[in-house]
């Protein structure tokens, strides 16, 4: 599953791709709805994701069976201080909250795949 891409779906056997068509980096919050459809009405045994807004779920769906892994690609906390578009004075404490959410997160998660040496 993917937020958001320009590329189309790909058929691929026993896999099943939703792809949302790429929007601002606000609007990807709102696809949360539809992310939590698809995968309540799926009989998946396996979701792989990569967005870190997505870990948010992870509270509700680990209700549902089967295993979610998150494909970490990068220090995202981290990332979040050198954002431009986040005012400066707020850089450092969002970083430090996202951190601490993100810990409790990870763990709900049954495999975390790390794209990154460091962390």
């Amino acid at each position: 599953m993917a937020v958001e891409t320009t590329q189309q779906s790909e058929p691929r056997r026993n896999l099943t791709q939703t792809l949302f068509q790429k929007g601002s980096r606000f609007k990807r919050f709102t696809r949360w709805l539809s992310t939590y459809k698809a995968i309540r009405q799926s009989d998946a045994k396996y979701y792989h994701f990569h967005d870190p807004e997505l870990l948010l779920l992870l509270p509700i769906l680990r209700k549902k069976k089967g295993v979610f892994l998150y494909d970490m690609h990068e220090n995202f906390p981290k990332a979040l201080e050198t954002k431009a578009w986040i005012p400066t004075a707020l850089r450092k404490p969002l970083a430090e909250i996202i951190k601490r959410i993100e810990k409790r997160c990870l763990k709900l998660c049954d495999n975390v795949i790390f794209a990154e040496n460091v962390l």
